[in-house]
């Protein structure tokens, strides 16, 4: 897997802004696993979920990784409180939301890698390999397939509000 630098109007790879490094200015770096399942941006970072496999089982893992040359700050190993494929991943502004392949819950953790919580969805969820936070509005979305369905913020965590499909993709 890889990090790339883009320009968000067209598109097209940045190679002119010495991303990884002024000695290597290609405008894309290997990511910190082959496994990558999802990616969000907080505070300066990249936040990325994978699923990596070992002689031992499955290690779900969540990495940070510096913006600004595609970097590993830190790793967390988050086996002991996700036990399914991570997919989805996004934040509150604070906190990382991570979803799971097959599941109706929510994993929240720190920007430390500290486990917070998890929330049971009363939604049929049946994961998520997709999702967004809407801070503006207090909105959580998630797609899973063509399903998309849409949180509010309640006194208990996300409330189910709505649910729809996605649009079809131009050209297929």
């Amino acid at each position: 897997d890889k990090i790339l630098k883009l320009n968000p109007a067209t598109g097209a790879l940045i190679t002119s802004t010495n991303f990884p490094s002024s000695s290597n200015d290609v405008g894309f770096t290997d990511a910190p696993s082959n496994d990558i399942a999802g990616v969000t941006f907080l505070d300066g970072f990249l936040w990325m979920t994978s699923n990596e496999q070992s002689q031992f089982g499955d290690n779900r893992k969540l990495y940070k990784v510096k913006a600004t040359d595609g970097s590993v700050a830190d790793t967390f190993n988050v086996s002991q409180n996700i036990f399914d494929n991570a997919t989805g991943i996004t934040n509150d502004g604070t906190n990382l939301l991570v979803f799971t392949s097959n599941t109706d819950q929510l994993f929240t953790f720190n920007q430390n890698g500290n486990f917070v919580s998890p929330q049971q969805f009363a939604a049929n969820l049946n994961g998520a390999s997709g999702a967004a936070f809407r801070s503006g509005a207090s909105e959580l979305l998630t797609i899973s397939g063509s399903q998309v369905l849409q949180f509010g913020v309640g006194q208990n965590g996300f409330d189910w509000v709505a649910q729809s499909n996605a649009p079809a993709r131009a050209g297929g």
